[in-house]
C-alpha cells in the first residue's frame, strides 16, 4: 500500500491511504477522502498529538492515572 497522499485540485480533495484494522485482527486497505477544511482540523489535531507523545518521552508529562 502506498502511503502518499495525493490532492486533487478540481476536487479540492485530499485522498489519504489507510490501513482498516477490524476487531478479528483482519485488515482492509481503504482511502481517506478530506476536504480541505478536514484537512487543517486533522494537521492541527496530530500536531497535538506529536506534541503531547513528545512531552511524555521527555517527561513534561506524567501518564494518566488510569494509564497505569
Amino acid at each position: 500500500m502506498t502511503r502518499d497522499l495525493v490532492y486533487d485540485h478540481r476536487a479540492r480533495q485530499a485522498a489519504l491511504p489507510v490501513l482498516l484494522h477490524h476487531s478479528d485482527s483482519s485488515t482492509d486497505e481503504s482511502v481517506l477522502i478530506l476536504t480541505p477544511s478536514e484537512m487543517q482540523l486533522y494537521a492541527i489535531q496530530i500536531e497535538r498529538a506529536i506534541k503531547i507523545r513528545e512531552d511524555y518521552r521527555v517527561g513534561l508529562r506524567d501518564l494518566p492515572r488510569d494509564a497505569l
